[in-house]
């Protein structure tokens, strides 16, 4: 999506984090429904409030529907030459997120979070952050290198 020319919109309503958030930092503008640790990063356009949040989506999208559409590939090309990685280093990045996941301590530790509330709305995933500070892999597995 970051190489398209086309103009793509984030409209989310609540979190994103890991994969999600990559997604919504490779379209051309997000614009989550929800604030939290994400504004503190830097990348969130607009708050909006949740009852105004689809006529506000839609309202975005056909105003920038009406741009011109040379323009608007032109600045996304400038934007990704300046700011996009290489091809190279986004490859080396998933390779050793899949070696992470190969380790033998992952699987004890993802059971552990879907346990506790990982990628479900629970106390632990809006705590996300303190409760990675406190996990361990299951006794008896080797330690990540």
């Amino acid at each position: 999506m970051s190489k398209s020319p086309a103009v793509t919109i984030s409209a989310i309503r609540g979190r994103a984090r890991a994969a999600g958030s990559e997604l919504a930092l490779a379209t051309t503008s997000a614009s989550p429904a929800a604030s939290g640790p994400s504004s503190r990063y830097g990348y969130v356009n607009r708050a909006i409030p949740d009852a105004e949040f689809l006529d506000f989506v839609d309202a975005f999208a056909e105003r920038v529907s009406h741009f011109d559409l040379l323009a608007l590939a032109d600045i996304k090309r400038f934007v990704n030459a300046a700011s996009l990685p290489a091809d190279g280093q986004l490859t080396a990045e998933m390779d050793a997120l899949i070696e992470a996941f190969a380790r033998p301590a992952t699987p004890s530790i993802l059971e552990q979070a879907l346990k506790d509330g990982f990628q479900q709305d629970s106390p632990m995933e809006r705590a996300l952050g303190a409760y990675i500070n406190q996990v361990r892999a299951q006794p008896g597995t080797p330690p990540s290198r």
